[in-house]
């Protein structure tokens, strides 16, 4: 770290300007609130039939859906972040996430999380290296202009279903993931998205407001309907509405853009005047969920 008011990325791959103090550990805190919330909504769902729970780890939360043994859906985000980790934590994460029956989640680890050491407990208790998130921000500039016709409305929670079908059509999951969808609408924060063509919903996208940032997610365009610019104009929107509501900073993330495998979602964004903020690194546990807990560790994970 320098005093010079900017924070400097520990990634080969990051950008290489540093970063305005402040706004990776914005990028974190947001993204965890906004993962952190959506649980917590499923969880107060009538019968749960999700799973949904929340665990902690220290301050650090850990989302949980327990009828879904898939790292997407049990992720920890913001570890190391505003408050250095310990590895007791690290035991914590692995005995909390065990005790759920839950053996395919991730950490994802921004390269400023603190200590420096942290990668280095996960590997050492065999945890795998995952996929690689391209973490972006932007300031609260005016947007492009959109280049669709797309009518985009706010969803109510009075009529939330339309959202969740576009949302389940784009990803591929069954009537019983509505929930996971549906749940968050209307809550304090969340401001979600329709987009139409004529009367037909095409596209939808998310909008989470903590601390002054805005967090974009959710972002889907039924399958008929995408290359026709109608996430640029989910983008825009959203960033325009951010605006309205007096943020400073907006944050999204997807997954990495490489020339072999190149992300659109990432050229959208940047489009919009998103800049790459760093890399982070996903880690799992080892095949068959091994891993090991270290044997001189204290008796009080967390401590």
């Amino acid at each position: 770290m320098r005093s010079t008011g900017r924070q400097t990325v520990r990634d080969s791959r990051a950008l290489e300007s540093d970063l305005p103090t402040g706004v990776a550990d914005s990028c974190e805190l947001v993204e965890a609130a906004a993962w952190t919330d959506v649980v917590q909504a499923v969880s107060e769902q009538p019968g749960n039939t999700l799973g949904a729970h929340l665990g902690h780890a220290g301050v650090v939360p850990l989302p949980m859906v327990s009828a879904l043994d898939y790292g997407p859906f049990n992720r920890v985000v913001g570890l190391g972040t505003g408050q250095a980790a310990t590895e007791g934590q690290v035991d914590e994460i692995i005995h909390v996430y065990d005790g759920a029956g839950l053996s395919r989640y991730v950490i994802s680890l921004s390269p400023l999380a603190r200590p420096t050491e942290l990668p280095d407990w996960f590997s050492a208790r065999r945890f795998a290296r995952g996929a690689t998130v391209a973490k972006l921000w932007r300031d609260l500039a005016p947007p492009l202009e959109p280049t669709t016709d797309l009518r985009i409305e706010l969803v109510t929670k009075s009529d939330p279903e339309a959202w969740a079908r576009i949302q389940r059509a784009a990803w591929g999951m069954p009537a019983a993931m509505t929930a996971w969808f549906t749940a968050a609408v209307g809550r304090e924060g969340w401001l979600h998205y329709l987009g139409f063509v004529g009367s037909t919903p095409v596209a939808a996208a998310a909008m989470y407001v903590s601390n002054g940032v805005g967090w974009l997610g959710f972002g889907a365009t039924a399958p008929s309907y995408r290359h026709l610019g109608h996430h640029s104009g989910l983008i825009s929107r959203r960033i325009r509405d951010a605006a309205d509501l007096g943020c400073s900073m907006l944050v999204s993330e997807t997954g990495e853009d490489s020339p072999r495998t190149p992300n659109p979602t990432f050229h959208n964004l940047v489009r919009h005047g998103f800049q790459l903020a760093y890399h982070k690194q996903d880690y799992t546990p080892g095949p068959d969920g091994e891993h090991r807990l270290r044997r001189d560790r204290d008796a009080r994970p967390g401590s």
